[in-house]
């Protein structure tokens, strides 16, 4: 499912580094033991409505992509990405069958943080959900180790990994 995640990165990443945008929500964490508070975020387009938050629901496969920015604007640099598979439709009491965590502190250059390969693995619970046929709310905890890789898709070093905790209240796009 790293597919997913590469794929939203890759169209977040093509975005200039100071796009304006609106505040859909926060995502709270503590990294490496330090409070730090970030941003889901949307912009119109002119063409169609983009968001840094989202829900694709499906019968037989379900995603969640969250991705996060020190600032309340679309950036390249340190962003917390978030991404929860599930099989068949979405259910807010059921946890995802994936999740998967990549902390981008250079944009598309090293070093980059993952749960990918990490010795334990994330845990993600869905303490609220509300939606209408095009966007909705939603919030939540997390708890994951993230181990530092030198290429964004490569191997994990298992002695360099962080504790990453937090929550998360965001507006979603629906697709």
């Amino acid at each position: 499912m790293l597919t997913l995640f590469r794929i939203a990165a890759l169209v977040l990443f093509s975005f200039p580094a100071a796009t304006a945008a609106e505040q859909l929500g926060t995502v709270s964490i503590i990294w490496d033991g330090e409070a730090q508070d970030w941003f889901t975020i949307s912009d119109d387009t002119g063409d169609a409505l983009i968001a840094s938050a989202s829900l694709k629901n499906g019968e037989r496969l379900s995603s969640i992509s969250i991705q996060a920015h020190p600032n309340p604007r679309f950036s390249s640099k340190n962003i917390l990405s978030i991404s929860l598979t599930y099989l068949g439709a979405f259910e807010p009491d059921t946890p995802p069958n994936e999740a998967e965590f990549i902390y981008t502190t250079n944009g598309m250059r090293p070093p980059f943080y993952t749960s990918a390969g990490a010795p334990i693995a994330p845990t993600v619970t869905i303490e609220g959900y509300e939606a209408t046929q095009q966007d909705g709310q939603l919030t939540g905890t997390f708890s994951a180790t993230l181990c530092l890789a030198k290429d964004l898709y490569g191997d994990v070093d298992t002695n360099d990994c962080k504790v990453l905790s937090g929550s998360f209240s965001t507006g979603i796009l629906l697709r």
